[in-house]
């Protein structure tokens, strides 16, 4: 997932993650995962406030859906182009 900020999680074990260098102060955490309907990743948001090393969020649920979501925009909102492919290799429909 591509976003506008240069903070990322790196996981450091099963249900834990860290944020290097995140400053201290008041953050909207969003969660992505791609089974997962619009409604339960907004259901997922979070307002986390970091005022230490440490910051405790408590669990986070995710409900999948049984249909992959295939229709979202690009990383600039838009619809993607439709591809074409010149390599000999791709057939043509």
């Amino acid at each position: 997932v591509v976003v506008e900020t240069p903070y990322f999680i790196q996981l450091s074990s099963p249900g834990a993650f860290r944020i290097p260098e995140l400053p201290f102060g008041r953050y909207q955490l969003n969660v992505w995962a791609e089974r997962c309907s619009p409604e339960s990743l907004k259901a997922a948001v979070r307002t986390v406030v970091v005022d230490g090393p440490q910051t405790t969020i408590g669990p986070i649920v995710l409900r999948e859906t049984r249909d992959l979501i295939t229709v979202h925009p690009n990383k600039h909102g838009r619809d993607y182009d439709t591809p074409v492919f010149s390599s000999p290799i791709y057939t043509q429909p």
